[in-house]
């Protein structure tokens, strides 16, 4: 797995509507993966906006940069078990979560590994 950053270039349009709405960079970034599962945000640091994912599947770095980065920048990307070997027993650490929890149902009918993604909308299916 690998951690990847990006840093977002705000003068560009179609970076701004962006960030006014998730769902276009959710789209890019299915496009970048071709369909693999990635587990994405945006961060904010020393008052530039980054990209972060975390991934297995390598990707089209070009269709993001293309989109919402600087053409003279690379992606960062870093080891993610690296990272992860930094965290030990009794350190504190803080961090946010953005989530939309989601089940699968399978539908009998259709022959689809993952089944249907619905969102959990109480309580209890969102803990669990």
């Amino acid at each position: 797995m690998e951690l990847s950053r990006m840093r977002l270039n705000i003068s560009k349009v179609h970076t701004i509507q962006a960030l006014q709405n998730p769902n276009i960079f959710h789209g890019a970034i299915e496009n970048a993966f071709h369909g693999e599962d990635v587990i994405w945000r945006i961060d904010q640091l020393r008052g530039d906006y980054y990209l972060m994912l975390v991934s297995e599947a390598p990707f089209d770095s070009q269709v993001l940069i293309q989109q919402f980065g600087y053409k003279d920048e690379k992606i960062q990307s870093v080891d993610y078990a690296k990272v992860m070997n930094v965290i030990k027993e009794g350190t504190v650490w803080h961090f946010r979560l953005v989530a939309n929890p989601t089940i699968a149902i399978m539908d009998s009918k259709k022959e689809s590994k993952r089944g249907k993604r619905v969102a959990c909308l109480n309580d209890k299916s969102q803990i669990e």
